[in-house]
């Protein structure tokens, strides 16, 4: 059974029952329930279906207090829990972890109100030093980070969610200020089983800007790419995630956990902020290059092991997470999110809203119900339905799917995704079309932190 928020986790439901899984889904939201009709069995009684279940995924945090009382009863859950809750709302202990164990963070500072905020920046920062705020509030939605150019400019910046933009987002939660530190940005992701992490780790580069060349506005997930690593204990991960296991295991996590860093100019990293859960769309992505996420997972949580796999050279007891991957487990992988307008518009009321994309509901998903299963595999649908024999988009959230490719090297993949990606019509879908350009300039000053 899938535990779900906000659907975000549809796409890895699509993904496992493609796999051969039965899979159940819950949905909190009621919008966002609408989504996937006639394509999933869903539940109302997440509780009743979870004794059920083989395992539990919570694909969002938020809901550690449930996934701990379903580990209390002995269920199976990969993702969850409140270490994982407080990682990902409370930046300020977020950071606090990272520096207590020895992880490189860059300057920051911690404030609780507008007014200190704003006090923080007029002292620690000169004109044109460039600065970062992040906020705890979890209603803000998009609106949560934002990147300055100089110190008026973050001043300006808060000065307007003060005021005008209050009702948008609430200061008062608190969040960080950190010092901005030019340079690539790029993450590295581990799934960690209650002790340690599994083999492989995967590093990842991702676009968040709406559109080519890094214009409009943050999405949290453009496009992406995926590389899992074949050493056991890259660099990158002695520094960055390795250092947290104590911590994790006194915590009780067991999920998925990337941390997002910056590779300045002399080739070190600095840890900017934890995911303790499933990257959207990261995690679908990341699913191409395993051995089936459902797979995986019962792997992680150690339900199975890679031994039974033909021709599996691993040790007994091994419980990779890519041994019996139906493609090369250490090429490129890449996804690129489709979207319709309005998208990525989302007011404060939500009714708002939902008013705003019920203009593009109803319009036909060419190509995936007739397609092979190879289509299926790479286009991943998110905001879709069933209705009358007809694949539509459900008109919740404007992306109606996302599509996946793979190649030994960057341009490979790129042009992989995208001869996917035309496989599946919609009138007026938009997306990105400079997958891996960035990637391509970039991952060759990161590689020697990937050995």
């Amino acid at each position: 059974m899938v535990h779900s928020s906000l659907g975000d986790g549809y796409g890895l439901c699509q993904q496992m029952s493609l796999e051969g899984h039965m899979v159940t889904v819950y949905c909190q939201d009621e919008t966002e329930r609408k989504c996937y009709e006639g394509l999933i069995h869903k539940t109302d009684d997440w509780e009743g279906e979870a004794s059920k279940s083989d395992f539990v995924i919570f694909d969002d945090n938020g809901h550690g207090d449930r996934a701990e009382k379903l580990r209390a009863k002995g269920i199976k859950v990969w993702g969850g829990g409140r270490l994982a809750d407080r990682l990902e709302s409370d930046r300020s202990f977020g950071m606090e972890v990272m520096a207590r164990a020895g992880v490189p963070v860059p300057n920051v500072y911690q404030f609780k109100s507008g007014e200190e905020a704003r006090s923080i920046v007029e002292k620690e920062f000169k004109d044109k030093d460039r600065c970062v705020i992040k906020l705890d509030d979890t209603h803000a939605s998009k609106a949560t980070s934002y990147v300055a150019s100089d110190k008026a400019d973050m001043l300006t910046r808060i000065e307007n969610w003060m005021t005008t933009e209050s009702d948008s987002v609430n200061l008062a939660g608190g969040g960080i200020i950190q010092e901005f530190i030019k340079g690539v940005e790029m993450s590295i992701n581990g799934w960690f089983d209650g002790e340690n992490f599994l083999y492989p780790y995967s590093a990842q580069m991702e676009d968040k800007k709406l559109l080519d060349g890094d214009g409009g506005p943050n999405t949290g997930c453009a496009q992406n790419i995926i590389k899992n690593l074949r050493p056991a204990h890259p660099k990158l991960a002695k520094m960055l995630l390795e250092p947290l296991v104590p911590m994790l295991r006194k915590g009780n996590f067991v999920g998925e956990l990337d941390v997002n860093c910056i590779v300045d100019s002399d080739g070190k990293p600095y840890c900017l902020e934890f995911t303790p859960r499933m990257g959207y769309d990261s995690t679908s992505t990341w699913a191409i290059g395993l051995a089936g996420y459902g797979e995986a997972v019962a792997r992680a949580l150690g339900l199975k092991t890679c031994n039974d796999v033909e021709g599996c050279e691993c040790p007994e007891g091994c419980r990779c997470l890519v041994c019996g991957s139906q493609r090369p487990a250490f090429w490129f992988l890449g996804a690129v999110r489709t979207y319709l307008p309005p998208y990525p518009f989302e007011a404060v009321d939500h009714k708002v809203t939902e008013a705003a994309y019920e203009s593009i509901k109803g319009v036909e998903i060419k190509g995936w119900l007739e397609g092979s299963d190879k289509t299926k595999e790479r286009i991943i649908l998110v905001d879709a339905i069933m209705e009358k024999g007809k694949l539509l988009v459900g008109g919740t959230c404007g992306i109606p799917f996302l599509a996946l490719g793979h190649g030994p090297d960057i341009d490979t993949m790129r042009e992989d995704v995208y001869k996917h990606l035309h496989e599946v019509k919609v009138a007026n879908l938009c997306f990105r079309t400079d997958l891996g350009k960035k990637a391509a300039k970039n991952w060759p000053k990161i590689e020697h932190l990937l050995r």
